[in-house]
């Protein structure tokens, strides 16, 4: 995992966190690129379209979607406030949803928040920086919270 970490210096915009952080990430816990949805449009109250980053579909049907996992990315969080910023999206989108997982990635950490009691604890999260991957008991940790 040291390879897509060490790309991290380069990274320069969301996008990039995307590409050399996100997608690489999700293929190596069994995901493949089928398995979601980038920029997913969701009609939210009157008509109201958002995009959740990545949305992992368990049901498409127009108008009712349902995904168990979504992924927010940002280019870099730089405080509580801005992490509570994102959250509240991802949270949004996730009650949309009904979702069970929600995941908010920069091109530093990765934040897990599972559901529990049909709920989310905006203060009860998981965080790891991209380079706690090298360790194998952090990478298999996040491959049972979040692989396929």
């Amino acid at each position: 995992y040291k390879y897509i970490y060490e790309q991290n210096k380069e990274i320069t915009n969301e996008r990039q966190v995307e590409i050399n952080l996100i997608e690489p990430f999700l293929k190596k816990i069994g995901f493949q690129e089928k398995d979601w949805i980038r920029q997913l449009p969701v009609r939210m109250g009157r008509g109201e379209r958002n995009f959740p980053d990545y949305a992992f579909l368990t049901d498409n049907t127009h108008g009712f979607e349902k995904a168990h996992m979504l992924i927010e990315s940002k280019f870099y969080i730089k405080n509580n406030k801005e992490l509570e910023e994102t959250f509240k999206q991802v949270w949004s989108y996730g009650q949309r949803l009904s979702a069970k997982t929600l995941v908010i990635a920069d091109k530093d950490s990765i934040w897990i928040y599972l559901q529990q009691n049909n709920s989310f604890d905006r203060t009860k999260y998981r965080k790891y920086f991209w380079k706690e991957f090298e360790n194998p008991d952090k990478y298999n940790e996040t491959k049972r919270l979040l692989g396929k």
